[in-house]
C-alpha cells in the first residue's frame, strides 16, 4: 500500500475517526450515568433514534478503522526495523494497559479487546488476504446471528485491515464514481432496513406504561432490536461511504483534529461524562434528552481542544504515550515529529 510507506497521514481516516467518536459518546453515556428508561414521548423518540442510526454502527466504524491503523503501523514498521512484530506486540500491550485502566471507569470500553484482537490480526497478517476476508465474513455472520456483540469488533477490524491492504482510502479521488455507486446502494439497502425496523417499533408509551408491554409489543421490540443489529454492516458501510465523499468537499474538516486524537478523545469523553455527572449529581437522575445536551457540549469542547492542541503538538497526549511505550526513547516520537495514521 503506497500510502503506508510514507510518513504522512490520510486525512479521510482522521475524519472518519472523528465521525465515529460522535456516535460513541451518545451510546456510552446512558450506562455511565445510569440514565433511566425513557419517561416522556420525546425521550422515547430519541432512544429509538439512537437505536436506529447510532447503536453499534459507529463502534463498528471505530473497530474498522483500528484494523486500518494496525495494517498501516505494521507495514511501516517492516520498513523501519527487522523486528516489526516485536514493535507491534509492544504497541498492543500498551493499548491493553490503557484499556484495562479505562475499563475500571467504563465497563463497556473497547480498547482492551482491540488489543486482544490485534494479536489475532498479527497472526492473520501471515495468511493470504482472501482467506482473511473469508474468515471475517463467516465470523461476522455468526456474530450477528448469535447476537455475540463482544466478537463483532474482530471481523470489522479484519475488514479494515483488508481495506488498507487494497488501498481503498488512498485512491478515493481516482475511484469517486465507484464510491458514489457503493454509497448509493448501501443507502437504499439502509432505507429498506430502517423501514422494516420502524414497522416493528412498539408504541411510544412502551417504556412508560406497563399495559403497553403486551406479548405482541415485546416481540416487536425484540425483533426491531435484532433488525438494528443485523443491519449494522450495511448502515455502517453507508456512513463510511458518505463521510468519505463529503470529506472531499472539506465540509468535515473540524472532525479531522478530533479524529487525529481519537485515543485521547475516546478516553476523555468517559472522564468528562463522569466528572460532569458527579459534579452536578446527575447519576441516576438524567433523562435521555438531557444526556444529548451534555454530549453535544463535550463534543464541541473536545473538537476545539483538539484543534488548539494540534497547533502546538503533533500528537495527542495519549497518542504520544502510546508511541513512547512502543518505541521507547527514540527521536521519532518527539512531539513535533510528523505523525502517522
Amino acid at each position: 500500500m503506497q500510502a503506508t510507506t510514507r510518513n504522512e497521514r490520510i486525512d479521510v481516516l482522521d475524519i472518519l475517526r472523528g465521525f465515529a467518536l460522535l456516535g460513541i459518546i451518545l451510546v456510552n453515556i446512558p450506562a455511565l450515568l445510569q440514565i433511566k428508561l425513557p419517561e416522556t414521548t420525546r425521550d422515547t423518540i430519541y432512544a429509538y433514534t439512537l437505536n436506529f442510526f447510532v447503536e453499534g454502527k459507529l463502534f463498528s466504524i471505530f473497530s474498522f478503522l483500528f484494523g486500518v491503523g494496525f495494517y498501516i503501523f505494521l507495514t511501516r514498521a517492516k520498513l523501519k526495523t527487522e523486528h516489526p512484530y516485536l514493535l507491534f506486540t509492544r504497541r498492543l500491550l500498551i493499548l491493553a494497559l490503557f484499556g484495562s485502566i479505562h475499563m475500571y471507569f467504563q465497563p463497556g470500553e473497547a480498547l482492551f479487546f482491540y488489543a486482544i484482537f490485534g494479536f489475532v490480526l498479527m497472526i492473520c497478517s501471515k495468511i493470504p488476504m482472501v482467506w482473511n476476508l473469508a474468515f471475517a465474513t463467516i465470523l461476522l455472520g455468526g456474530s450477528l446471528f448469535l447476537g455475540a456483540k463482544i466478537l463483532m469488533p474482530l471481523p470489522f477490524m479484519m475488514f479494515g485491515y483488508a481495506a488498507a491492504y487494497y488501498e481503498i482510502f488512498s485512491t478515493i479521488l481516482q475511484h469517486r464514481r465507484q464510491w458514489w455507486i457503493f454509497t448509493s446502494i448501501m443507502f437504499l439497502l439502509s432505507i429498506v432496513l430502517w423501514v422494516i425496523q420502524y414497522m416493528h417499533l412498539p408504541p411510544l408509551d412502551y417504556f412508560m406504561n406497563d399495559a403497553a408491554k403486551t406479548e405482541e409489543n415485546i416481540a416487536d421490540y425484540i425483533f426491531q432490536g435484532n433488525i438494528g443489529l443485523w443491519s449494522t454492516p450495511i448502515i455502517s458501510s453507508f456512513y463510511v461511504g458518505l463521510v468519505c465523499l463529503l470529506a472531499q468537499t472539506k465540509m468535515l474538516i473540524p472532525l479531522k483534529a478530533y479524529g487525529r486524537m481519537a485515543l485521547t478523545n475516546y478516553v476523555a469523553q468517559t472522564f468528562l461524562i463522569l466528572g460532569i455527572g458527579y459534579a452536578l449529581n446527575l447519576k441516576g437522575h438524567l433523562s435521555y434528552l438531557g444526556s444529548l445536551i451534555i454530549c453535544v457540549n463535550i463534543i464541541i469542547f473536545l473538537i476545539i481542544f483538539s484543534n488548539i492542541w494540534l497547533k502546538y503538538f503533533r500528537f495527542g497526549p495519549l497518542e504520544w504515550l502510546w508511541r513512547l511505550g512502543t518505541y521507547g526513547k527514540n527521536k521519532n516520537i518527539a512531539l513535533n515529529q510528523k505523525t502517522m495514521n
